[in-house]
């Protein structure tokens, strides 16, 4: 039987952000869904199996907004399911915010290289096997 493509869900309310991301990761083969927000988020979530949640923090300037949304996927994901944080909104604490929300991974914006996010990428997909609830 052949392996379910991997599903990610990135989470940017700024266009450039969402096709950048997309771009970076055309090559890895996964299927790509895409949300401006947290009820966009909510709803692709409810919608299916979502391997990976790639999401900007914060949402405007309110950093818990975007904290949110890292909860929400806990809350509703499947067990298993990799979260990233990739901002360009470092704000102090917001790191230590995000992992405490339930984060697998931190990185700042720019990354040096794409090459780095598709290896956090791949890594996170990896090490994960996500199970229906």
């Amino acid at each position: 039987m052949p392996e379910r493509r991997k599903r990610i869900l990135i989470v940017d309310e700024n266009v450039d952000g969402r096709r950048l991301m997309r771009l970076a990761l055309r090559e890895m083969g996964a299927e790509i869904i895409e949300a401006r927000g947290i009820s966009e988020a909510h709803q692709a979530l409810e919608e299916g199996l979502v391997d990976l949640v790639i999401t900007e923090l914060p949402f405007g300037s309110d950093l818990t907004a975007g904290i949110s949304i890292i909860g929400l996927a806990r809350a509703i994901a499947q067990k298993g399911t990799a979260i990233l944080v990739y901002t360009s909104h470092v704000m102090q604490g917001a790191e230590e915010k995000a992992y405490r929300a339930g984060a697998d991974e931190f990185m700042s914006k720019p990354a040096p290289n794409l090459n780095m996010v598709r290896e956090a990428v791949a890594a996170l997909l990896e090490n994960q096997a996500p199970q229906l609830h």
